[in-house]
């Protein structure tokens, strides 16, 4: 019989289940034979270090080596599903002692060709379970394996080893998919999501065969219906791999089923924190937006309740937190009691003070959770805000730890969009922490956030901007520099013009810098609405006689008209909208930081009037007085000097 071996590309006959077959194993690898496996017992290996075309021979370790003859002897007399399910255990144990040890490759492979003499001799009587429990134990091993500093795989290394291992448990598992159930369905993908792997590349359509046994699952009748933990595992394996399930109804079935659990009278059968953060974060990373539109809600609800919760362990740990805040932004959840993401909010802080330092959050959880409130317009509780980032700002002196280009640039982002009162020191570390990251680990549009949104909270000055500005220079190593994203042209030019007025030789200098980087782009279109409302403000200056020019572009807004005096003396006069888009989504007489930046540039252009809205849809003359009125106000005299000649 012919197979393919599951640690190297090479074909080779399958050997007898005997002694021989363990030693051609070793020498089919390269690696050396132990003296043991004269007997031919051992199934300890070493392996080579990949991309070298070296061998790295390693010798096992002794008390591997005494104990492999017992269990190649055990292994030949297994004729049971649940022999085999403890042996499995029993390798996964002694692997993760291994794994946490110091050589964590070589007990992960040692792990993988048990698994595969396992196969290859109690290849009769293997279930799905037992299947789906190696790949399972891979997963964890492989996760462990990697979270150690020491351990740092090239993607060939492992990712060539593990795929061919990976690949000869999916193909003995594809005929039993029928009878798999939704633990080894949830464990197969979440297994298959942790190890970067996605069943469909070595079995065409077995991603979407175990999609749709989940979806029957769900209308079980029979007791087989998956639990809580499943679904949301399911989803989150679904999303982490980045597939889309070809059958559009199977994530709204599981939701619905995932709902329904959460209102079962069965108290041990609902969900808990992560399961709920996980299936939140799935649907957002999916960009799924649920047909049932209390999903969301209710998903939201339970998970505060768990905040709530008498027993501390069964409340959200920092990470469930920050992912349930940061699927709702996502998801762009606006909810009408805001007290929700007030209440995620505290606990979340509640975690940043916590005693225990392994509770406290990382850079990524805290990162997102002021992101999110940025994407939400919602302004953080009292207090929030200022632990957040005071955490943030720790966790940048702390090499290991220290967040990255994207979570520094979210967080200054998410600072001047909530307007936030940000404490010099925090803003230093957020900007020096960015500053010295290397530059081809940072995209150009983190540092045009970080100009934007240190403009925005009045902490620019013209050295700060050209250090960033000097950032944004083409790498020796790339080819002809294209001119920055339109989004962040804008951003760069608002910096620019937040810094005004400068002096001849400052203004000469950051300009040149700018040219370079590309020329200053006109604001956004503007909808047929607005163009009507514009076309009904200019309809009441020309009836008061007034000269304007209608529809300027300014510092990246649109001024729908810009009053010009006749005298040569008096200041322009500067005519926007008032919109209400611009206010926190729980504190509407309160502005967002966008919304304060945009009337302090539009001021630096002339004397600023700004409609309200309800204004504009007054009649023509009624809205002529209002004008006259205002411009009046703000000019402290009457509107002679812009009266046409």
């Amino acid at each position: 019989m012919v197979s393919s071996c599951m640690l190297c590309h090479q074909t080779t006959a399958r050997l007898p289940c005997n002694n021989g077959g363990s030693k051609a194993l070793y020498k089919r690898h390269g690696w050396k034979v132990p003296a043991v496996e004269a007997s031919g017992r051992s199934q300890a290996h070493s392996v080579g270090s990949p991309g070298t075309g070296d061998r790295l021979r390693l010798p096992p370790s002794r008390s591997v080596s005494q104990g492999t003859s017992r269990q190649d002897s055990r292994v030949q007399k297994m004729n049971n599903p649940a022999q085999i399910s403890t042996y499995i255990k029993e390798q996964q144990k002694m692997a993760l002692a291994g794994v946490r040890g110091h050589q964590p490759l070589q007990a992960l492979l040692s792990f993988c060709a048990s698994m595969e003499h396992l196969c290859s001799v109690a290849q009769p009587f293997l279930n799905y379970i037992n299947l789906s429990a190696i790949i399972t134990a891979t997963a964890q091993l492989w996760t462990t394996a990697r979270a150690k500093s020491s351990f740092q795989p090239s993607a060939n290394m492992a990712g060539f080893d593990l795929k061919q291992f990976y690949s000869s448990i999916l193909l003995q598992l594809e005929p039993m998919l029928p009878d798999v159930g939704a633990q080894a369905v949830s464990n197969i993908l979440w297994s298959s999501a942790k190890l970067g792997l996605n069943p469909d590349a070595f079995v065409p359509g077995m991603t979407d065969a175990l999609a749709a046994t989940m979806l029957q699952l769900t209308k079980d009748k029979a007791g087989c219906q998956p639990n809580a933990q499943q679904c949301a595992n399911f989803l989150w394996a679904f999303a982490s791999m980045g597939h889309q399930p070809a059958d559009k109804g199977l994530i709204d079935a599981v939701c619905q089923h995932f709902v329904r659990l959460i209102k079962h009278r069965d108290v041990s059968k609902r969900p808990n924190a992560q399961s709920a953060a996980n299936l939140l974060w799935a649907l957002a990373s999916l960009g799924h937006q649920p047909a049932d539109k209390g999903l969301v809600d209710a998903v939201s609800e339970c998970f505060v309740r768990l905040i709530k919760h008498h027993d501390v362990s069964k409340q959200p740990n920092a990470q469930e937190a920050a992912n349930l805040i940061w699927a709702l932004a996502s998801l762009g959840h606006q909810r009408a009691d805001k007290g929700l993401i007030d209440a995620v909010c505290e606990h979340f802080v509640r975690l940043v003070k916590h005693h225990d330092i392994s509770k406290r959050p990382n850079a990524q959880g805290a990162a997102n959770v002021i992101w999110a409130l940025g994407e939400l317009n919602h302004e953080p509780p009292d207090g929030a805000a200022s632990a957040i980032l005071e955490r943030l700002s720790v966790l940048c002196g702390l090499p290991r730890q220290a967040p990255n280009a994207q979570e520094l640039s979210n967080t200054l982002l998410a600072c001047a969009v909530l307007h936030l009162k940000v404490k010099d020191h925090v803003s230093l570390a957020l900007v020096d922490g960015l500053l010295r990251l290397d530059r081809a680990h940072c995209s150009d549009q983190t540092y045009c956030n970080a100009a934007w949104s240190l403009a925005v909270l009045d902490k620019l000055c013209v050295d700060l901007f050209s250090l960033i500005l000097g950032r944004l220079r083409p790498l020796s190593t790339e080819p002809a520099h294209n001119a920055l994203p339109k989004q962040g042209l804008h951003q760069l030019y608002q910096a620019l013009d937040f810094l005004q007025p400068l002096s001849t030789a400052a203004a000469q200098q950051l300009q040149e810098m700018m040219t370079r980087l590309g020329p200053r782009p006109l604001p956004d279109k503007r909808s047929a609405a607005y163009l009507c409302t514009s076309k009904h403000l200019c309809a009441a200056l020309e009836q008061l006689g007034l000269a304007f020019t209608a529809n300027v572009p300014l510092s990246g807004y649109w001024a729908d008209a810009v009053l010009q005096p006749q005298d040569g003396v008096a200041a322009p006069v500067v005519l926007v909208p008032e919109s209400y888009s611009g206010r926190f989504s729980n504190q509407e007489k309160r502005l967002t930081g966008r919304a304060v930046f945009r009337r302090a540039l539009l001021a630096k252009q002339g004397k600023l009037v700004l409609i309200p809205e309800q204004e504009l849809s007054r009649s023509l003359g009624d809205l002529a007085d209002y004008i006259q009125q205002q411009v009046e106000d703000v000019t402290g005299d009457s509107l002679k000097p812009y009266i046409m000649s």
